[in-house]
């Protein structure tokens, strides 16, 4: 005889899930926000740009495309883009500052290669490291967002019942129900 397990259910994702997850890798934090955790997406609003600014403050490029080391250029840009807006921003303001007029905006963004990727500046590798952090982090608070999406859309069948974990992770109201009728 064989029987279905509890783990074989399937998560159906609707256009509104799917505008959330998009929305919130444009801007970060916004798919927390729209969920209603309001501190937790201003958190995360203000330390992934904070964090990929800074990075390019102290000397990181903004990556492109490389054909010479295709792999390493590929992961970078990729990790870089999961900053969202505030790469293509930077990928924008970047080049712009040779254009401008001489001013305190143009004096400071040079005294630190915003976005040129100047390797002989002595904080350009920490900046790197910053600004594909940044990238990193908010894919990771992505994938929270969908996992909290896929425990939403998916709702456990008769008799089974919630784990503790969803209830600790996502204040769930479902694991509370699963409690009460074990």
């Amino acid at each position: 005889m064989v029987t279905k397990t509890a783990s074989t259910r399937t998560a159906t994702f609707t256009v509104r899930q799917v505008l959330i997850l998009l929305i919130g890798w444009l801007i970060p934090g916004a798919a927390h926000w729209r969920l209603g955790r309001k501190g937790e997406a201003v958190v995360i609003f203000l330390v992934i740009n904070l964090m990929f600014v800074y990075g390019l403050f102290l000397g990181s490029a903004v990556h492109r495309f490389n054909a010479a080391d295709p792999v390493r250029s590929l992961l970078a840009k990729g990790a870089q883009m999961g900053s969202g807006f505030v790469y293509f921003l930077a990928q924008w303001v970047a080049p712009q500052l040779e254009r401008w007029p001489d001013g305190p905006i143009r004096r400071f963004a040079a005294r630190f290669a915003f976005g040129q990727g100047d390797h002989v500046h002595v904080w350009a590798e920490k900046g790197h490291t910053f600004t594909l952090t940044a990238g990193l982090l908010n894919i990771l608070m992505l994938l929270r967002v969908y996992d909290y999406l896929s425990h939403e859309s998916s709702s456990p069948s008769e008799g089974q019942t919630g784990s503790s974990t969803e209830s600790l992770d996502l204040g769930d109201e479902r694991a509370d129900e699963g409690k009460e009728t074990a």
